[in-house]
């Protein structure tokens, strides 16, 4: 009886493996997509703040064209 109590317990420990093991599966794919993700947003973080550097720059140049052309039509 003492002998089949741990073949019991032994198949108990190797499902419980099989489970873990899956649920490690699972989680490892989740992160890689996770990760994807993450990866993406980064980038259109960068690009949003690259295209708000640009229409910054633009207006400070307008502003600046705008200045120097009445500046120039006042003389």
């Amino acid at each position: 009886m003492s002998s089949d109590r741990k073949i019991v317990l032994l198949s108990e420990i190797y499902k419980r493996r099989e489970e873990k093991e899956k649920e490690l599966a699972f989680y490892s794919e989740k992160m890689k997509e996770l990760k994807t993700k993450l990866f993406f947003v980064q980038k259109e973080i960068e690009i949003t703040d690259f295209i708000i550097r640009i229409i910054e720059n633009e207006k400070v140049t307008i502003i600046g064209d705008v200045l120097h052309n009445h500046n120039n039509t006042q003389e």
